[in-house]
């Protein structure tokens, strides 16, 4: 290389060392930093003349100084290439985390660090947010009594949860890593595996209700399956026997008030109609004792009309039955003796 070319490439470095968004640096063994690029102004918020002045490490959080020195001791020992991250502070009283990959090198008889790191304290922000939320979710989903049960690509169960313990078909350890075909009985694990299929290809959320004997017995259970993209499902499954009984009662029930109501309606009816009828039976009484007296005992037709009186009594014992069904109380019926009134 001509001596006009060795300043250009010199300038060339220090332009790209400048432009890069990542912090780049030169740490010697004696802990200062030999070379460091405008980034580290912009992220920390230090002049490059204050970062310069002092040690590295008095700019590295206190609860992350331990971890970062036995890393250079790594380095120091021969390691290639050392990667981590550790939190750096800032002028404001805060810290950033940054992302870091070092390598050791002998320069001119001197071992120094080359390093680049990246700013990735959002990212770790979002991370944290996450495991807070998820945290949450999974204290959730504990206070609740369902079951939960995450499945793989494959519809294999990779994870549960188990708010009633007394409501799992079979031990954990028994279906983890199966599916619910080889877990449960074969209709009711080809029906949730249905379910699972119609949850991915709606992209809504699916229901399915069966029954299945667990150790606490007989239970209705409802099962809802919301499908994630990358094949993965979350299946959540609730005990709904006691809400499942109680829809039987009230329907068994309503059944029985119909029954009555059409009962009452018939019953009705029936007392209109007997109560017409029994009206009927009382003039054909009365004229037939009234005809009794008016013949001689001899008189053949007497048994004539002690028939038609018998069968007017018959009938108006079947009216009496058909007015108690319709829960009317009828009078008894008297036969006058207009002829000894008289």
């Amino acid at each position: 290389m001509g001596s006009d070319e060795a300043p250009l490439s010199s300038q060339l470095d220090d332009r790209f060392f400048d432009l890069s968004v990542d912090l780049l640096c030169v740490v010697g063994m004696d802990g200062h930093f030999r070379r460091i690029n405008s980034a580290w102004e912009d992220v920390l918020g230090f002049s490059l003349a204050e970062l310069k002045s002092r040690f590295v490490v008095e700019f590295i959080h206190p609860d992350d100084r331990g971890r970062t020195r036995e890393l250079a001791g790594q380095l120091r020992e021969g390691l290639d290439v050392v990667r981590f991250e550790n939190r750096y502070l800032t002028k404001d009283g805060g810290h950033r985390w940054i992302a870091w990959t070092c390598r050791a090198t002998n320069e001119n008889g001197e071992l120094v660090v080359y390093g680049a790191g990246r700013d990735v304290t959002e990212q770790r922000m979002a991370e944290a947010r996450l495991a807070r939320k998820t945290a949450e979710l999974e204290a959730v989903f504990r206070a609740l009594p369902d079951l939960l049960f995450r499945t793989d690509e494959d519809g294999r169960i990779i994870d549960y949860g188990a708010g009633k313990a007394a409501d799992l078909y079979v031990p954990p350890d028994t279906f983890i890593g199966k599916t619910f075909i080889e877990v449960l009985p074969p209709a009711v694990g080809a029906a949730l595996a249905a379910t699972m299929a119609r949850a991915h290809a709606t992209g809504k959320i699916e229901a399915l209700e069966y029954d299945l004997d667990v150790p606490s017995g007989q239970n209705r259970f409802e099962a809802r399956v919301i499908a994630f993209s990358g094949g993965h499902t979350i299946t959540v499954v609730r005990n709904v026997t006691d809400r499942w009984l109680a829809q039987r009662a009230l329907a068994a029930s309503e059944e029985r008030l119909r029954e009555s109501e059409r009962l009452e309606a018939v019953g009705r009816l029936a007392g209109g109609i007997a109560h017409d009828f029994n009206n009927l039976m009382m003039i054909v009484l009365m004229h037939s004792d009234g005809m009794l007296r008016l013949l001689r005992p001899g008189d053949q037709n007497r048994r004539e009309l002690l028939e038609i009186r018998a069968a007017g009594e018959r009938a108006t014992g079947l009216t009496r039955q058909l007015l108690a069904i319709a829960r009317k109380q009828v009078l008894s019926p008297t036969v006058l003796d207009h002829c000894e009134d008289v």
